[in-house]
């Protein structure tokens, strides 16, 4: 890099951050003039922008600006510190995000801040410095209109280097007449409109034409974007020439020596062109009118990114493309992403665009739900809803009155209809309300997972309540926990299950009963509707102090989640989607409310079935599963079972009928991609779901390519949905470039009801604790986490939580509770504790496993406990963890019984591959060697393949040890 643009650099990085202003405002009140000045300047005669009679009788109800007039607010582009050599500068990219419309008489207060400075080598091997620059433009209210993101190329250009060397193109008369023909089949004056849903992936938009450029198009753009630069300010300066012309710039009244003279053809040669060139924000605004005219008077522009291939020189004709890549409906609105290209005369590719567009239903209005706030981390990436904020209820009553005829839920054998589903919530929920529950009511649920559970939940939030789920399998002190921390209004259980903890102490309700009193068919929904601030579900992580730790979450953040990731994953009444999640685990409301509300069938697995690898084969199988969401340990059985089965001379299948897998809770390995890829082949797209509990659920989804796989590492987390930005932040919550690793935040309208969250920056940001980077692509990758807080088979533990569970025992002086990183227990990650005995005396491994396992879930329980005469101490009084021994089932324990009968091998060689250690014999307990539930599956899934029946998996937490397995065997074979 040339010794005066490394300069440059350096100085540019001392501007990051600090809001600059290289110009005044322009347009900041959308006067009529101001919106029909903008459209005139783009060549829009779109009557919305420019037709006062018309537009009034449209969506808005008076004049509106096209979307990109933001440009002519203040210009987005800041062009870094000032240097004393002249560079070329070119912008390579803009990315622009509307959020509601820009009404006539909007007053508009922009923010230009200089966020990157980076270094880089362009498509000629040239050197190039990249400035970021986002510019937040707000409404009266202090509301977020829209934001716009320019990446402008600084170049260093010597004296004789040329960035473009081509003449001007001599037009034929075919070839003008072509042009003229183009133009004028642009001009509309009355109404239009599209009808999404008879679109097709692939549909072509009417094309466009811009040109030849003259200088007077580059004079009414610059008249567009207000006053121009003034002289002696910044690097943007043309200090070495002056230009020798003194045109005005008309509506202004600047000469053009103080603009930034793209229209001057001595200061062109003096950048490396042969000729005036083009600004690339023209093409935003061209490309915008090309995407608003075609969507019609009730679609919505709701992003625009674009990038500057090559520049666009006088007398160029550019000739714009654009196809439609990527559709989805939900019950409001149509999505469409619409791929635009542009070419010049020589079929030289100039410009490519990415374009988002929502069509509302015509029964909606097209109104937009503006934010209230503005964060402080980062704008906000995208509307999360053009219609009025929908409850999840609402768009599951929506979903069934399209097609109340579609299947809609399966439970233990019995089918509901979407219609049918809807009358039963309106009665369950009906009966909540006359036993006395309304909007922030809390409803503890502890029920099988039935049919009639499912509806329970869905009931609780069409009353307005919150649903606390509980895991009915969760050890009874651990429920108690979870009770006294949430206090419910109300416990919803099984007929005979009332003795549950804390239930004496508020009103319990049997299902049973609120059965009978849900009789009456009612086909509407009840009049209560919560506010998005009410809470609509309360769900449980592991906490730092032993305490189990409750995320609530809103009805309008909800709303919001399902909307967005209903435009992420598409779903149709033709799928059937499994859901397989624990109630209790955040993964479950997504599992449950995704596919009701676009129209698909849910098929919930039993307790026994969504453990065992073998069964959730044959359930996609047998009922035609066409999407499965699970967690990647999950997967990675099923697919070893496939393995051995197929080792074994069993069938070895997924059914034809799985297209999409959804993988989330733990890093996804890329191997585990190549595994299934090897089983099934390509014909299966997977999907990585980054998120988390507190966020509401996914953030971010990556959709994997077959030529992206690799043999090592994790699949990134890939780009956030709509409704949310995702930043990297450092120790003091400032946003870092990109490319630099830190906390991952994330922002969004979703979470501007969710105060009650303790990792919330502000209103709208909240920290999730993992480290992450992102990198120039947007991508965003995982890089673990920044506190002790880590992922077992899919749930969140947190340290802290299983220490202070095993503190409780009275032999217990000290403990510490690491992950056995270095695969000493096996090669799948465990826990280990290492612990002091009190002064009262010592305990067994034994008696501390028999402790906490009614106090822990399954996943949570140590597999080795080691103690120790005293915890290694570093010089500064912490636990030296490098010190701590490694860690082995031996311990205290007595001396192992070695398997002796041919049965007893095989079973210990099972065993053995399966916990990853040999460390046992044939009477020791399954899960005081690092056994757990999942393996217990794997065990049992060997079984069947090895003998043709294995017993329940009941039967590993009754009778667990291999002398015990060999006899239900032999009997089973007699």
């Amino acid at each position: 890099m040339t010794r005066s643009l490394a300069a440059f650099a350096e100085a540019s990085r001392s501007m990051i951050g600090v809001r600059s202003e290289e110009r005044p405002p322009w347009n900041t009140v959308a006067t009529p003039d101001a919106i029909r000045q903008f459209a005139f300047c783009i060549g829009d005669d779109n009557p919305l922008w420019v037709d006062s009679t018309y537009a009034e009788s449209g969506p808005h109800g008076c004049l509106s600006a096209p979307p990109t007039f933001l440009l002519s607010v203040l210009y987005p582009v800041l062009h870094g510190a000032a240097v004393d050599f002249t560079p070329t500068f070119l912008i390579s990219e803009l990315e622009c995000h509307f959020y509601q419309p820009i009404l006539v008489g909007d007053a508009l207060d922009p923010e230009a801040i200089l966020r990157d400075v980076f270094a880089g080598i362009d498509r000629a091997g040239r050197q190039v410095v990249y400035l970021v620059t986002e510019t937040n433009y707000h409404n009266e209210a202090g509301s977020v209109v829209g934001s716009i993101n320019t990446t402008l190329a600084v170049i260093d250009l010597s004296a004789d280097e040329l960035l473009v060397d081509r003449n001007i193109h001599a037009y034929t008369p075919s070839e003008l007449n072509d042009i003229a023909h183009s133009l004028k089949a642009e001009t509309r004056s009355g109404g239009h409109g599209i009808e999404p849903r008879s679109l097709r992936v692939g549909h072509r938009l009417p094309s466009r034409v811009r040109g030849p450029l003259t200088i007077g198009d580059l004079i009414c753009w610059q008249a567009a974007i207000g006053p121009p630069y003034r002289g002696n300010r910044l690097a943007y300066l043309d200090l070495l020439d002056r230009p020798h012309t003194s045109t005005t710039l008309p509506g202004v009244g600047w000469p053009v020596r103080y603009s930034q003279q793209h229209e001057d053809g001595r200061i062109s040669t003096q950048r490396g062109m042969p000729a005036p060139f083009d600004n690339a924000t023209m093409r935003a605004a061209w490309i915008g009118t090309m995407v608003t005219d075609w969507i019609g008077d009730r679609g919505i522009l709701r992003g625009l990114r674009v990038n500057a291939t090559s520049p666009v020189l006088y007398g160029d004709v550019t000739r714009y493309e654009g196809s439609v890549t990527r559709l989805s409906h939900d019950l409001n609105q149509s999505f469409l992403e619409v791929a635009v290209e542009g070419r010049n005369q020589l079929g030289e590719l100039t410009t490519v665009a990415l374009a988002e567009v929502a069509v509302p239903c015509p029964r909606l209005s097209t109104s937009f739900s503006r934010p209230s706030r503005t964060p402080r981390v980062a704008s906000l990436s995208a509307n999360p809803d053009v219609t009025q904020r929908c409850t999840a209820s609402d768009l599951l009553h929506a979903a069934a009155m399209a097609g109340p005829s579609a299947p809609a839920i399966r439970a233990n054998g019995k089918l509901l209809k979407h219609g049918e589903l809807d009358i039963r919530i309106n009665q369950m929920s009906r009966a909540l309300l006359e036993n006395g529950v309304k909007p922030g009511s809390l409803i503890a649920i502890c029920l099988d997972r039935s049919l009639e559970s499912f509806i329970l939940l869905l009931a609780c939030a069409r009353a307005g309540a919150a649903a606390v789920p509980l895991d009915n399998t969760y050890p009874i002190d651990r429920l108690a926990r979870i009770l006294e921390v949430v206090k419910p209004t109300y416990v919803v259980t099984n007929p005979g299950a009332l003795d549950l903890p804390l239930v004496t102490q508020v009103d319990a309700l049997a299902y049973k009963d609120l059965s009978e009193l849900a009789v009456q068919q009612v086909e509407t929904p009840p009049s209560v509707r919560p506010s998005p601030a009410d809470p609509a579900y309360v769900l449980f992580t592991s906490g730092s102090r032993g305490v189990p730790k409750p995320v609530t979450i809103s009805h309008g953040c909800l709303g919001s989640y399902l909307g967005a990731l209903s435009r992420r994953i598409t779903l149709t009444s033709e799928d059937v989607f499994l859901h397989t999640a624990s109630l209790a685990f955040s993964a479950a409301v997504r599992q449950l409310w995704l596919p009701l509300v676009r129209g698909a069938c849910l098929e919930v697995a039993d307790d026994e079935a969504r453990r065992s690898p073998q069964r959730i084969l044959e359930l996609i199988q047998t009922r035609k599963i066409s999407a499965w969401d699970t967690v990647p340990s999950i997967l990675e059985a099923t697919l070893d079972y496939i393995e051995t089965a197929h080792q074994s001379d069993q069938p070895k299948a997924v059914a034809d009928s799985l297209m999409s897998i959804y993988l989330t809770g733990e890093p996804l390995e890329w191997q585990t991609v190549r595994s299934l890829q090897r089983i099934t082949g390509t014909r299966i797209s997977i999907h990585n779901l980054y998120s988390q509990t507190e966020t509401g659920g996914t953030i971010s989804t990556f959709d994997i390519a077959s030529d992206q796989i690799t043999d090592s590492g994790m699949v990134p987390l890939g780009q956030p949905l709509d409704d949310v930005v995702i930043d990297i932040l450092d120790a003091d919550y400032n946003r870092l470039q990109r490319g630099k690793p830190g906390e991952i935040a994330v922002t969004g309208t979703r979470f501007e009801d969710e105060t009650h969250l303790e990792q919330l920056i502000n209103a709208q940001s909240i920290r999730t604790g993992d480290l992450g980077i992102l990198h120039s692509n947007g991508a965003l990758e995982a890089l673990g986490r920044v506190d002790d807080l880590i992922k077992i088979r899919g749930f969140r533990v947190q340290l802290g939580d299983v220490q202070a569970a095993l503190m409780a025992h009275p032999l217990v002086s000290k403990n510490i509770v690491l992950v056995d990183q270095d695969g000493h227990l096996g090669t799948e990650h465990k826990l280990i504790a290492y612990w002091v005995s009190s002064a009262k005396g010592k305990a067994t491994t034994e008696e501390l496993q028999a402790f906490v396992r009614p106090r822990l879930p399954d996943y949570m329980i140590p597999a080795a406990f080691v103690e120790l005469e005293a915890l290694p101490l570093t010089i500064n009084g912490k636990v030296d963890r490098n010190a701590l021994p490694p860690a082995s089932f031996t311990g205290t324990k007595q001396t192992r019984v070695p398997p002796q009968t041919p049965l007893q091998i095989k079973l210990h060689a099972i065993w053995a591959e399966v916990l990853g250690h040999h460390d046992f014999g044939v009477t020791d307990n399954f899960f005081e060697v690092g056994g757990h539930s999942l393996a217990a599956t794997r065990i049992a899934s060997r079984i069947q393949i090895e003998w043709g029946k294995a017993p329940p998996l009941a039967f590993f937490f009754q009778n667990p040890n291999i002398a015990a397995l060999e006899k239900i065997l032999l009997a089973t074979a007699q």
